[in-house]
């Protein structure tokens, strides 16, 4: 999953990373389902529980994002497409609430 949340925040079109995410996880999730049966794997793993564990791996996702950042967005061989891609990707974690901070000890 957390592989899943990389290549959606960097690699798939702007319009179908956010957009069409309950899409792309049950297409993922149909195309694994199919693979392990083919496998012949006996693996009970509902699209709930790849929704859940997506969500919870999407800031890892998204920090690995960040730090390739001026690599993949901002260095010489980015383009308009790359930094939109990681701006949206940070503009989807705020709106999920993924960015806010809890602090665990007060400081004066």
């Amino acid at each position: 999953m957390y592989d899943l949340g990389f290549f959606q925040l960097l690699c798939c079109p702007i319009e179908a990373s956010s957009a069409d995410l309950k899409k792309s996880i049950a297409f993922y999730h149909e195309i694994f389902t199919e693979a392990m049966q083919e496998m012949k794997v006996n693996l009970a793993y509902s699209i709930e529980e790849m929704r859940d564990e997506f969500e919870s791996t999407l800031l890892m996702a998204l920090m690995h994002v960040v730090s390739g950042a001026p690599f993949w967005c901002l260095g010489p061989q980015s383009n308009h497409v790359s930094r939109q891609r990681l701006r949206r990707a940070i503009l989807d974690a705020y709106s999920r609430n993924l960015l806010e901070y809890t602090p665990t000890h007060e400081t004066t």
